[in-house]
This record gives C-alpha cells, sequence and structure tokens, in this order.
C-alpha cells in the first residue's frame, strides 16, 4: 500500500531530489502513540498524493536516514534532506509527530547561539516545514489506548499488515501500574498538543481514531481535502491493508484496568439505551456520552482536551476550542447557555445565548448542532 510501513526503503527516495526551495505543502499529523496515526498515514500515503508521511523524527528512523543521505546531526540539513527526498512530485511533504519528539527538536534547535524559541512557538517547526498544516488525531477512548499501547510494548508487535502472517504473540500480562503509566503518558502528549495549538491559534484538520475506523474512506478524503484544497471521491482510497490487534486479551485487560480504576465497566463505553439528540435545561453531557442525531448520521462527543467535536456523516465537521483540559461537561444552563466546563466549574467555552431561560440544544438530521428558545426560535447554531 504505502512506504508507511518500511519508510527506511531506499527506493522511496526521490531520484532526483525534488530542490527544498521550490513551491511546497508540508503537513504534521499531531499524535500520540496508539491514536490511529499510522493507520491514518497509510491511508494518506495510498492517496498518492501526500508524499510518504511516517514518523521521521523518532531517532530510529532519523538515524539511519540521516547516514545514508550523509546529512550527519544537524537537524535543518536532515529536515531539509528529508523534505527533497520524501515530497511527491508536486511538493507535499507529511510527517508525523508526538509531542516528546517536537520537543526533542525545539531541544536541538535550542543549544545553539542566538535568541530561544518562545517556550511553545511553532516558529521553528514553520521554518523548518514551509506551507505547514496540522492535522490532529486523538482517540476518544483513552482507557482503550493505554491498554493497546502496554500490549504493543510488551509484545514488540506494533501493525500487522492485512496480507500478512501475524506471528503468534505471547499472552500480555496484566499490570495496572503499567497500563496506568500509558494513560498518564498519552493524557501528556494530548496536553501539551492541546496547549501547542491553542498557544500558537492553530486550527488544526479534526481527526477522532473511532471515525477513521468506522469512515475510513470519507475521512481520509476529507483530510487530503483539507490539506490540498482538492477533492477526492472517498471511492479513490484503497482499503487499510492493516488488521486491528485488539482480540480477547486486549478485552479482558480494558474490562479489569477500568474496574480497577473505580470505574463502572459502562463508563468507559456509549451510554446503554436509545440515543438522545437533545438536551434540556439542566442537562449535562458528560464524557464519553454523545448527542446523536434522530437519523443516527451525525454525532457530538466530548473529545480529549476539553473539546465539543461534531462529527457528521461527511466527515468532521465543526469543534469547539480547545483549552488543554482534559476534562469537561457540557451542561445546558437554565439560562440558556450551553456552556463546556471544566471539573472546577470554569466555564471553557459557550455559546452565548444566556437569557433565554429554558432553551435546550439539539443535533438535528442536517448535521447541526442548534440552541433553540422555548417558542423554538434557533439562537445558535453549528457549523
Amino acid at each position: 500500500m504505502s512506504g508507511v510501513w518500511d519508510p527506511l526503503r531506499a527506493e522511496l527516495d526521490s531520484g532526483p531530489p525534488r530542490h527544498p526551495a521550490l513551491p511546497a505543502t508540508s503537513y504534521v499529523v499531531c499524535s500520540t502513540p496508539r491514536s490511529g496515526s499510522g493507520l491514518l498515514c497509510r491511508g494518506l500515503a495510498s492517496s498518492g498524493l501526500a508524499g510518504v508521511p511516517a514518523e521521521y523524527f523518532n531517532v530510529n528512523q532519523r538515524v539511519p536516514l540521516a547516514a545514508r543521505w550523509g546529512t550527519g546531526p544537524s537537524l535543518e540539513a536532515y529536515t531539509a534532506t528529508l523534505r527533497a527526498r520524501r515530497s511527491s512530485p508536486a511538493g507535499v511533504f507529511g510527517t508525523k509527530l508526538h509531542a516528546d519528539q517536537l520537543e526533542q527538536m525545539r531541544a536541538e534547535l535550542s543549544d545553539r547561539p542566538g535568541p530561544a524559541a518562545p517556550g511553545l512557538s511553532a516558529a521553528f517547526l514553520e521554518q523548518l516545514l514551509p506551507g505547514l498544516h496540522y492535522v490532529r488525531i486523538v482517540r476518544l477512548d483513552v482507557d482503550r489506548q493505554a491498554v493497546s499501547l502496554w500490549s504493543a510494548a510488551r509484545s514488540g508487535s506494533w501493525a500487522v499488515r492485512a496480507r500478512g502472517v501475524a506471528a503468534p504473540r505471547a499472552e500480555v500480562p496484566y499490570s495496572f501500574e503499567g497500563i496506568e503509566r500509558c494513560r498518564r503518558m498519552i493524557a501528556d502528549g494530548e496536553l501539551h498538543w492541546d496547549r501547542f495549538l491553542r498557544v500558537n491559534a492553530i486550527v488544526a484538520v479534526e481527526v477522532v481514531y473511532e471515525q477513521l475506523v468506522a469512515s475510513f474512506a470519507s475521512t481520509v478524503a476529507s483530510v487530503l481535502a483539507a490539506i490540498l484544497g482538492t477533492t477526492l471521491e472517498p471511492g479513490s482510497i484503497a482499503p487499510p491493508d492493516s488488521v486491528r490487534q485488539a482480540d480477547g486479551r486486549s478485552e479482558e485487560l480494558y474490562a479489569r484496568f477500568v474496574a480497577d480504576r473505580g470505574l463502572p465497566a459502562a463508563a468507559s463505553r456509549r451510554l446503554a439505551g436509545p440515543p438522545r439528540s437533545v438536551l434540556m435545561a439542566g442537562q449535562a453531557l458528560d464524557a464519553p456520552d454523545v448527542l446523536t442525531s434522530p437519523n443516527g448520521d451525525h454525532r457530538l462527543v466530548l473529545a480529549p482536551g476539553g473539546r465539543l467535536v461534531l462529527h457528521r456523516r461527511e466527515g468532521a465537521g465543526w469543534a469547539s476550542p480547545g483549552d488543554g483540559r482534559r476534562s469537561a461537561a457540557l451542561l445546558m444552563q437554565l439560562n440558556g447557555d450551553l456552556v463546556l466546563l471544566d471539573d472546577d466549574g470554569d466555564v471553557l467555552w459557550s455559546t452565548g445565548t444566556a437569557g433565554h431561560p429554558g432553551a435546550r440544544s439539539e443535533l438535528q438530521d442536517d448535521g447541526k448542532v442548534v440552541v433553540r428558545s422555548p417558542a423554538d426560535e434557533p439562537l445558535w447554531h453549528r457549523p
């Protein structure tokens, strides 16, 4: 499907190299481990339009590639050669970054003489990668993500090709402390990305792992459209050539971890019972609850970092600003204002519709989130 399975392959190097000064489009997939970033990158690569996105700033990729290309330890020289060698013919280059890799890059440049970059400034990254777009991928079920990270790290199996023969995996042992460490590492990475994007006023293309799995082709096509301004039919996206690795043992680890954290099993899944599409005055939505449109085509969910995200049938629809805080609840206040609150009750975001007591919010069949007055007058909507 793509070189993402083995980004070290020499045949992926462009020949002759593309000159870095030519017009270019770059994108970074901002990710945490086991968030679905590999699946997304393989999908983007399969289109033939988005280069060969991979984890190029992971030391396991960077060291051998820098040695082959003779760039030495210089981050600037490595990145320029990387763009020359791994861009598409049209000049599109993609990479994925975990938050710790972003900070390692910043630290390398901060060691140089001269003024240091501000703590969370994106300027250094945008100088390295001109024409930069940001794609943010998050996984709503962080407990399952942590179990997946623990299992991959313990088994050494990070991805399996659909047409490959998977080696038998030894049974992954259970460790509450180990899985909890994975969960905290993921949470720290998400928090860092939230702050980085917020401080730099970056509006990233939002991808949710659960939506990517459910609607792979349309999600990949919507990301390509946002990056390249190109309309692409989902039917032109090849199906993923990897298989999900979650199995019965994963479910056992997950159930035990959730129980040991003192959470009811249902609390980390979608609420049982019929879906709801309306929040009446005084009602709240807490993760992992969702609002679902009556026709079932659209969902409004609370994503990591205190963001409210709308997933429409045709792809990502809208997201509220994030504040970098992990916990939030959505409340339809009695005064008519729809607000996101953190654990301390502070307002992260609101619709600004106070002054209409008894108003309600609803997710409609057309994919719009609407706040309506008691007289059914629309007071606010997105998108």
